[in-house]
């Protein structure tokens, strides 16, 4: 953990997100996450394609992403897909500007 100009925010390097695959949590994973990203940092989303194991709504991560993505288009930096191993099959990689 890095303290930030003094004050009592963490900002981290790497955030991973592995959480529910509800769209709205999704968001919430990504707009909390963003906050504590340091700029040049980079936050993964588990489960980003992953279309086997949708929210109980019947949509998926990608919905929640690609929702906070559209809105907050100028904070970030989105590269492509990314398999990382066989157990971690679809991250998604956003570099905070």
């Amino acid at each position: 953990l890095r303290f930030v100009g003094g004050s009592s925010v963490c900002r981290f390097d790497v955030i991973y997100v592995d959480g529910s695959h509800a769209p709205q949590a999704a968001m919430w994973d990504a707009v909390l996450g963003i906050h504590l990203l340091r700029v040049g940092g980079v936050m993964m989303f588990d489960d980003y394609s992953e279309q086997d194991y949708p929210g109980q709504d019947g949509t998926d991560v990608k919905t929640g992403v690609d929702g906070f993505l559209a809105a907050h288009r100028e904070l970030v930096h989105v590269y492509p897909q990314l398999r990382l191993t066989d157990e971690v099959d679809a991250a998604f990689l956003v570099l905070k500007k």
